[in-house]
């Protein structure tokens, strides 16, 4: 039986299949591909908001992605994650393990919140740079929509629960 025709998923499907010939001819590094599949990510942007509070008060407000990662990590809300300064680029501090069911990514932009699954660990990128993603990546949850500056200037502990 034909499934019907949905533009979205062939045009997707129609992108990737591109993108691995170029690669394949030698016209795109691996590299560019993990970030337009990235991005692409990024961009699945829909699931819920959430609520980041630092020790002093100030808020700010993200969306997590809609994804299976995303939707594991709203479940454990509400969270309180010690966070320290990592590299001068993010704060990062121990979380609860959770289950990741979507691609692991090598590249952040400021504004993303991510997990990565050895430490078990949560992130918040407020600036690019610094070493390499260590390991096989992160799993992105989503990014700051209000108030990424709250996040510069040092350790805090960070209260996450979903937006009402």
């Amino acid at each position: 039986m034909n499934k019907p025709f949905n533009s979205k998923s062939t045009g997707t499907r129609r992108a990737a299949l591109c993108l691995a010939a170029m690669v394949g001819l030698g016209m795109l590094s691996p590299s560019v591909v993990a970030e337009a599949q990235a991005d692409e990510h990024r961009h699945a942007r829909g699931g819920q908001k959430i609520v980041l509070t630092a020790a002093d008060g100030r808020q700010a407000q993200a969306t997590l992605l809609d994804n299976a990662t995303a939707r594991t990590f709203a479940a454990k809300l509400p969270l309180k994650v010690r966070m320290g300064d990592h590299f001068g680029r993010e704060l990062y501090g121990p979380m609860p393990a959770i289950a990741v069911s979507d691609p692991l990514q090598k590249t952040y932009q400021a504004g993303d919140i991510a997990y990565w699954p050895p430490a078990p660990g949560f992130a918040i990128y407020y600036t690019v740079g610094g070493p390499v993603i260590p390991g096989e990546g992160l799993a992105l949850l989503g990014s700051i929509d209000t108030n990424l500056d709250i996040f510069r200037h040092g350790s805090t502990e960070v209260t996450i629960e979903l937006a009402e």
